[in-house]
């Protein structure tokens, strides 16, 4: 498929220019950072020694809300990386919205199940990535560091319920007592993970905590294709039963013959999920593959603790859609070797060739 991009011109002059089919980019936000604080101490420019490594300097670097989220820092000054001096180590780089990881995935899932042929679309008409970076910018001119505060506690608050989450799932794999009796109340319980308060959450993953050290000894580390599966299958059998009910969804889960009107597309979507393989997870569905490897190396191959990877995670859908993917996370890196071309290092930073020549 041919790809257009049209956008204002390197020149700056407000002219506009067409690319077809550019090399399209993207860096996880340690990158970000690393440039940054490159450019500020030594007025080096990172991104000119990939475009010598990609051998093209007319690629578009490819911008997510994640990027946007983690650039607001923890402590501190949070309105720190918003700054000329920094972002001046990207002038005359041209970049492009990415829609929110999840739309990517969704559309995914539902290509798969409805046998749709179309193409997944990556690219944000709206450009709210790049105009949260615009606005944080002019936020920063006026000193309004309330704004920065109140945009990083949201991100606080997905990563408190995202360390919850993997709690949950560790100390069912440590005690190997099923929480639930079903699937839908596995669902209804995740949901709730998702809307309850901040406080409600964070005494949650502490209570849970305080259960799992009851247990020694490291997880049992299980297939990486059977684990991506499992995170796929879910995402499949989580759109069904939103679609068509939890309860409808129960009723075909444990019995396929069981007839009403919409079952045989319950049926269908489960045999599908069921029949599932790694290598057609890989084709029709590689932002939710990608998704499920980087969360395998991270819960198996981490620190194996309730900390949670949710930037990672979020980063790894945008992997099969790029023609260069740029990391400083070891264990990005380490899934990344397994399939993927390395191109460029410096440091910790490795920028790989995802797309075949």
């Amino acid at each position: 498929m041919k790809r257009v991009f049209v956008g204002l011109s390197r020149k700056g002059d407000g002219t506009y220019e067409t690319a077809v089919n550019p090399d399209l980019m993207y860096l996880d936000t340690c990158v970000w950072i690393e440039m940054f604080n490159t450019y500020r101490t030594k007025k080096e420019k990172i991104i000119e020694e990939m475009a010598r490594a990609v051998g093209n300097s007319e690629f578009r670097l490819l911008v997510s809300i994640i990027n946007f989220f983690e650039l607001i820092r923890p402590k501190g000054d949070v309105s720190g990386n918003f700054i000329p001096a920094h972002f001046s180590a990207l002038d005359y780089v041209l970049q492009t919205s990415l829609l929110d990881p999840f739309f990517v995935t969704e559309q995914e899932v539902v290509r798969f199940l409805e046998d749709g042929k179309e193409e997944v679309r990556i690219l944000d008409s709206s450009n709210g990535a790049l105009n949260s970076i615009i606005e944080a910018f002019e936020e920063r001119n006026k000193g309004n560091t309330e704004w920065f505060q109140r945009i990083r506690k949201q991100w606080d608050e997905h990563n408190e319920r995202d360390r919850l989450a993997n709690v949950n799932a560790d100390l069912y794999e440590l005690s190997g007592v099923i929480a639930y009796s079903s699937f839908a109340e596995s669902m209804r319980a995740r949901d709730d993970i998702l809307s309850g308060s901040s406080e409600v959450t964070k005494a949650k993953r502490l209570d849970l905590m305080k259960r799992k050290m009851a247990y020694k000894g490291r997880k049992d580390i299980p297939p990486e294709d059977e684990e991506i599966l499992k995170h796929i299958r879910y995402r499949l059998d989580d759109h069904l039963a939103k679609k068509y009910g939890e309860a409808q969804w129960s009723m075909v889960a444990s019995n396929l013959g069981v007839v009403f009107p919409g079952s045989n597309k319950i049926a269908r979507g489960i045999i599908k999920s069921a029949r599932l393989t790694i290598t057609k997870a890989r084709e029709r569905m590689p932002g939710l593959y990608w998704q499920g490897k980087i969360h395998y190396y991270n819960y198996y191959h981490g620190p194996q603790s309730g900390g949670g990877q949710l930037g990672d995670r979020n980063h790894a859908v945008y992997i099969p859609y790029c023609d260069y993917f740029g990391t400083s996370d070891p264990r990005l890196v380490k899934a990344l070797k397994t399939e993927f071309e390395s191109i460029y290092t410096k440091d910790m930073l490795h920028l790989f060739r995802i797309t075949k020549q």
